[in-house]
């Protein structure tokens, strides 16, 4: 629990730098080379994920590295966000060396960032409809975690979202849902909702098995 909070306080730390716009080093996957991130990151870093501050995108994304981690326990695997925005979340969960990220979303700037933020992993890294999108299911890929929010499956409506739950029951390990605020209902409303059903749940995130028709 505790290596848990230092991670976060780490990454809390980094965050305000970058709010500030400084040219920092940072070594998100604990390499031994160093990446400087954008100097302009201030503009973008947390608008792209729709936060209005570093502060509360770290604060969000906080209980979701954590049960992600819990997840992987260091094992190798592939990692999908689906909705990635600009790659900050993965970047937090990166810290497991024996991962590969990937990252899709609708906003070809936020991939641009994401590129950014992530250069170690750019080619996994798409802008596209989550919905139908041939890349993010190669054969020879399986996902040992997939995030998700819910609500894009409300969004997207029930044909679109049964297409993609097909995919994530018969792809993924393990699915990670999560939700910020209180828009549209509780994790637990709006799992139920999409067909979905959670097998534990904790600070708005938990994980889900997919009921399929």
């Amino acid at each position: 629990m505790n290596s848990f909070e230092g991670d976060g306080e780490r990454e809390t730390f980094l965050n305000k730098w970058i709010s500030h716009a400084l040219a920092l080093w940072s070594n998100p996957l604990g390499s031994s080379a160093s990446k400087r991130l954008p100097t302009d990151a201030a503009d973008w870093y947390a608008a792209d994920n729709q936060f209005g501050s570093v502060r509360r995108l770290d604060r969000a994304h906080r209980p979701i590295v954590r049960l992600a981690l819990r997840v992987l326990e260091n094992r190798p695997g592939n990692v999908i966000d689906l909705g990635c925005g600009n790659g900050a979340l993965l970047r937090k969960i990166a810290r497991n060396r024996q991962i590969s990220v990937f990252g899709v979303d609708i906003e070809q700037s936020r991939i641009e960032h994401a590129h950014l933020l992530l250069p170690e992993f750019r080619d996994n890294f798409r802008c596209g409809d989550l919905f139908d999108n041939d890349w993010i299911w190669p054969a020879e890929r399986r996902y040992a975690l997939a995030l998700l929010s819910p609500a894009r499956l409300v969004e997207a409506g029930p044909q679109a979202a049964a297409r993609l739950k097909e995919r994530l029951a018969h792809r993924c390990d393990q699915i990670l849902l999560y939700k910020y605020g209180w828009r549209l209902g509780s994790l637990q409303q709006l799992a139920e909702q999409t067909g979905m059903r959670l097998v534990y749940s904790e600070k708005r995130v938990g994980l889900a098995l997919v009921h399929l028709n």
